[in-house]
C-alpha cells in the first residue's frame, strides 16, 4: 500500500506511469502546451520515467509566462520544490531564468494566491531545487519564463506532509489506492483521475477508454473497512447506460460480491447506485460492460460513500483481554501506551494514513501532532490485523 510519506523525503507528486497506486497530487488546469505529447502530466511521472527514452516533457510556447496549477487531493504543508529544466535533457536548449511559486487553501482565483517562492537569474540551473517555510496548501501553482521561445519542463516535484482532510461528508475513495484496471486512452486519462477529488474544469482528464477494449472495470483499495451505502459516478457525456460494482474484504479475485447492477439514461450526467443496506468491504471494482458503452466512455469521478466499519469496535471489544492501548480516550499532548509488535498505523476516521510505525516492545506514541478527535489504530503482525477506535480528547 502506498502512503503519504513512503518516498523520500515526503515526495508527493510523483505517480505511477502506468496509473496504478496512489495519486495524490494531480494537474488542475494549465496556460497552454505545445502538443498533446507535451502534456503538463509529464510533470508527475518522476525522474527516472522523465528523462528516459523517450523523454517526457511539459513543452508551452504560447504565453510569457507559462503556468500549471496541482491540485492536492487534501491539505498538505508544502516545503520544498525541485523541477529539471531544459538542458536536463537537451543540452543545447536553454533553461529558463525566472520562476514562482504560489500556493492556496481556498481557491484558485488570483486573489487566493500566496507567493512562497521567487527565483530569477537561475538559468544555469538544470534541476531547480528549493525548500521554504512549511505552507498549508490545497493548490500549488508554479509560474515560469520561456528560454528559447518555450519553456520546457522535465518534471516537476513537490514535497510536504499530510496537514488535514477536506471535507467531503461520507465520501471515502477520493486519493486511495488503485490496485489494478483494464485500459485507458493514454498516460494522462487513467483512473486516477476519477479519485483525485477533482472532476471540473476544461483542461481535466477524466478516465477514458474505448469500446473496442471491452468490459472497463478498476479495483481499488480503500485502505480500510467501510459500511459502503452509496456509489456516486460522474459521467463526462452521454456516453455510458450504466454500470456494476462488486465489494470485497479481500481483494481476491473469487470474492467479489456483486451489490449494484443498474442502468441509466445515457444524458443522465451523475449516475448514482443507493444500496438498501450498507455493505461492509475494503475493497471496490467498478466495471463498464461494453453492452453500457456507446463508444468512448469518459468517467470524471467515481465516489464510494460510507462510514468507517462499525465492525472496529466489536473487534476491539473481543481484543481487550490481549491488546491493551491506554490511555483511551486521551488527553492531546499525552502518550499512549501499546502492548503489542508489528506495524502500527494510525488513521484518520477519512482512511488517511497520518503515522506508522514498527515496533518490537511494547512501546509509546506521542500525540503532540494529533487534532483532537477520534483515529483509527490497526496493528500488522504475524497474528493478523486487529483495529480498533483511539480518542483524543
Amino acid at each position: 500500500m502506498l502512503s503519504v510519506g513512503i518516498y523520500s523525503g515526503n515526495l508527493i507528486s510523483v505517480s505511477s506511469a502506468d496509473g496504478r497506486g496512489k495519486r495524490i497530487v494531480n494537474i488542475h488546469s494549465f496556460s497552454g502546451q505545445t502538443n498533446g505529447d507535451d502534456s503538463p502530466y509529464n510533470l508527475l511521472v518522476g525522474e527516472t520515467l522523465n528523462l528516459g527514452t523517450p523523454t517526457k516533457r511539459w513543452c508551452e510556447n504560447q504565453n510569457s509566462h507559462p503556468w500549471v496549477i496541482f491540485t492536492l487531493t487534501d491539505y498538505y504543508l508544502i516545503d520544498k520544490i525541485v523541477f529539471r529544466d531544459a538542458k536536463t535533457a537537451e543540452p543545447n536548449s536553454l533553461n529558463t531564468s525566472e520562476y514562482w511559486i504560489y500556493v492556496s487553501t481556498t481557491g484558485t482565483a488570483d486573489a487566493d494566491w500566496i507567493e512562497v517562492l521567487h527565483r530569477t537569474g537561475v538559468g544555469a540551473e538544470n534541476v531547480k531545487t528549493e525548500s521554504f517555510t512549511p505552507t498549508e496548501a490545497r493548490y500549488v501553482k508554479f509560474v515560469t519564463t520561456q528560454a528559447d521561445g518555450a519553456a520546457r519542463i522535465y518534471g516537476f516535484d513537490i514535497y510536504g506532509t499530510y496537514s488535514r482532510p477536506i471535507e467531503r461528508g461520507d465520501i471515502v475513495s477520493v486519493g486511495k489506492t488503485i490496485i489494478d484496471f483494464h485500459s485507458c486512452a493514454s498516460f494522462r486519462e487513467t483512473p486516477a483521475n476519477a479519485f483525485d477529488g477533482y472532476n471540473a474544469g476544461s483542461n481535466s482528464d477524466g478516465w477514458n477508454f474505448n469500446k473496442d477494449q471491452g468490459d472497463g472495470w478498476i479495483k481499488i483499495d480503500l485502505e480500510s473497512a467501510y459500511d459502503i451505502y452509496k456509489f456516486v459516478l460522474q459521467d463526462s457525456q452521454d456516453w455510458l447506460n450504466g454500470y456494476k460494482v462488486y465489494v470485497s474484504n479481500t481483494g481476491d479475485d473469487t470474492d467479489w460480491q456483486l451489490v449494484a447492477n443498474n442502468t441509466y439514461p445515457d444524458v443522465q450526467e451523475i449516475k448514482e447506485a443507493s444500496l438498501t443496506t450498507p455493505v461492509r468491504a475494503r475493497f471496490v471494482k467498478l466495471e463498464i460492460p461494453a453492452s453500457n458503452q456507446n463508444n468512448w466512455t469518459r468517467i470524471r469521478a467515481f465516489d464510494v460513500l460510507g462510514t468507517l466499519s462499525t465492525e472496529v469496535t466489536s473487534v476491539q471489544e473481543a481484543l481487550s483481554k490481549t491488546l491493551k492501548i491506554y490511555p483511551n480516550p486521551v488527553e492531546k499532548g499525552n502518550d499512549i501506551q501499546i502492548n503489542e509488535t508489528g506495524i502500527i498505523s494510525i488513521y484518520s476516521l477519512q482512511g488517511i494514513l497520518l503515522k506508522e510505525l514498527n515496533i518490537e516492545n511494547q512501546t509509546s506514541i506521542s500525540t503532540n501532532n494529533l487534532c483532537t478527535g477520534n483515529y483509527i489504530i490497526q496493528i500488522n503482525n504475524q497474528n493478523g490485523t486487529k483495529q480498533f477506535k483511539l480518542t483524543v480528547n
